[in-house]
């Protein structure tokens, strides 16, 4: 079977369970370019219907050039427009190595997946346990009750979730602890301090494990016991990072620059669509992250070049006032937005879901003022229920902007 009799890759869509995430196993085995679609994006790409696998419905993506064991995931990022991203299977095998070596889980690991599979890393949890030969719990739909009833299976021992999924977790399980568990691996944004703790207390006897990294990357850092408050943990195995200025010159030591990655376990293009922050450079790649890096060699990570808002002539980056409200309010869903602004060029809102009391809001934004100045102050806190997630299991920030308007 070979890609270019079907015209490119094939893409399954159907119910997120087990079922589906084999076929794709089964297709990429028999090195058909494969992935998994969401209905409605496959309709907003216009993609033509194709034949799948039992009952599982495809599409097909055309590709030129396309053939062999290769996997396609879908991001829309912060544009909301999708995004294709284009990978060698063997990426994911050295992928799954790295985190086998790092966290040494036995054989028999059983994972729990909350989010959707069309997304890489909730298909990443359930293809690394089948190559395994364990069978994963797959969510049909997130939802924290449906979450908190799987986890009360005995023979669970993995999870993986986004923050924003933990944060519904804890407030779903309430004072309901969960022993058995003993991984925890969190992606998609840095969990602060008070949540951690919280995780820590609903699942004592699991080891949390955040990991830095992204759907273009794969595994970049991962935080150990041992990093320094605000790190992200030291380079994964096979994993090399240069900080570089914007001539693409190194920085000293401690200084912030843009961090670039090389390693076996990045993406190779976008099959479709394109992010102006993703470039490539003598075999390194960068995202757009700027970080640093200490003397021990721990990776520290300051936002996005995307996330950096210039207000009244300053930059301010968004991703650290999120994890200072997210630490300082804890129980809550939080998201810094930009807003334009004729007099400083952009404003600051922040949203939540939950209401502020008054002393609440005048504490937080007295602080923000204190550690970042008065440009990093949200002008306004506004409120949104239900909170609104994308299919990553992170906050949908185009929703959430459009209920500013």
């Amino acid at each position: 079977m070979t890609a270019s009799k079907h015209g490119g890759a094939l893409l399954l869509e159907g119910r997120n369970d087990t079922a589906l995430a084999r076929a794709v196993l089964h297709l990429i085995e028999a090195h058909r370019p494969s992935g998994i679609i969401r209905a409605q994006t496959a309709r907003q790409l216009e993609l033509a219907p194709a034949s799948a696998i039992g009952a599982q419905k495809g599409w097909r993506l055309p590709c030129a050039g396309l053939e062999g064991q290769k996997l396609l995931c879908f991001t829309s990022g912060s544009t909301g427009q999708p995004k294709a991203i284009l990978r060698s299977w063997e990426s994911w095998l050295v992928s799954f190595a790295v985190q086998r070596q790092m966290l040494a889980y036995p054989q028999t690991a059983r994972p729990l997946i909350c989010g959707d599979m069309s997304h890489s890393m909730h298909l990443f949890g359930a293809m690394e346990a089948l190559v395994r030969g364990v069978e994963p719990v797959v969510l049909a739909g997130f939802t924290p009750k449906a979450a908190i009833e799987a986890l009360r299976d005995p023979d669970l021992t993995m999870l993986y979730a986004t923050p924003t999924q933990l944060e519904m977790l804890l407030r779903a399980a309430a004072k309901e602890r969960f022993d058995q568990l003993a991984y925890i691996l969190c992606g998609g944004a840095k969990l602060d301090p008070v949540r951690a703790a919280s995780v820590r207390a609903c699942f004592p006897g699991a080891r949390l494990i955040e990991f830095y990294g992204a759907s273009e990357t794969s595994f970049i850092a991962m935080k150990t016991p041992d990093a320094p408050p605000g790190s992200v943990g030291p380079p994964c195995p096979g994993v090399e990072i240069e900080i570089l200025d914007p001539d693409g010159m190194p920085v000293p030591q401690g200084a912030q620059g843009e961090i670039w990655v090389r390693s076996a376990m990045l993406f190779e293009r976008y099959a479709l669509g394109e992010d102006p922050n993703t470039i490539w450079q003598g075999g390194f790649l960068s995202i757009g992250d700027i970080g640093w890096r200490d003397g021990d060699g721990y990776l520290f990570v300051e936002g996005r070049k995307s996330g950096m808002v210039t207000i009244a002539g300053e930059n301010v980056f968004i991703d650290p006032l999120e994890q200072f409200l997210a630490s300082a309010l804890p129980g809550r869903q939080i998201c810094v937005l930009r807003l334009p602004d004729p007099l400083r060029e952009n404003r600051l809102v922040a949203v939540t879901d939950r209401a502020l009391e008054d002393e609440e809001r005048r504490r937080v934004m007295a602080e923000l003022r204190a550690r970042w100045g008065s440009l990093a102050v949200p002008h306004a806190v506004h409120v949104v229920s239900p909170w609104p997630m994308l299919p990553s299991g992170k906050p949908d920030r185009q929703a959430l902007g459009a209920t500013l308007v």
